[in-house]
């Protein structure tokens, strides 16, 4: 078994259960028959069950291995929103996520979540007002928006540093009495 929760059968990575990898030792039992993969426990529980692949170097996942059950959606959703600037701007939000998606709603509620871990406060904000104004109602496409919106702040911060000359105001700024460095060039006939 390997810490990213798959195993290696015949070529190919199968995906186990979220949390089946408990450190080294862990271990699994596999059995192939009637062209699936039975993947069980060391007591011969099935953990889950995989079609076999008759081709090598593919990785057969099944997204419902991915998910953290620990949590239910309502605390999930709780938790996301009451980490905003805008709590109530969350919960618009997700209720569209929801009127839109209902079968996908955790999977998007935790996209919303890593989106919020990965930008600031300030700009996830910005990105929700975009999203609930324009109609938006995806996890998707509120990290696309702030990403755009992250990316201009950077470019404007760029921008920002720019040093401006202007020889006519009568100031010549420190940078251009700077003198370059420089060599004979009869060091130059020296060497060759």
């Amino acid at each position: 078994m390997r810490k990213d929760n798959s195993i290696s059968y015949k070529g190919n990575f199968y995906s186990l259960l979220l949390g089946t990898y408990a450190g080294k030792g862990s271990r699994v039992r596999v059995v192939a028959e009637q062209g699936q993969l039975l993947i069980m426990n060391e007591q011969g529980v099935v953990l889950c069950r995989h079609q076999l692949s008759a081709s090598r170097g593919h990785k057969i996942i099944n997204n419902y291995h991915k998910r953290d059950k620990g949590i239910g959606v309502r605390e999930l959703i709780l938790q996301v929103c009451s980490s905003l600037e805008q709590p109530e701007l969350g919960n618009t939000f997700i209720e569209a996520i929801r009127q839109v998606k209902p079968r996908y709603l955790r999977d998007q509620v935790v996209l919303f979540r890593e989106t919020m871990e990965e930008y600031p406060r300030q700009i996830i904000t910005e990105a929700l007002q975009y999203c609930t104004a324009h109609g938006l109602s995806s996890a998707v496409d509120l990290r696309s928006v702030a990403a755009h919106l992250h990316q201009q702040q950077a470019e404007a911060a760029e921008t920002a540093r720019i040093i401006h000359m202007n020889p006519f105001n009568g100031k010549m700024p420190g940078e251009a009495f700077i003198q370059p460095a420089t060599s004979s060039i009869a060091d130059y006939h020296d060497m060759f």
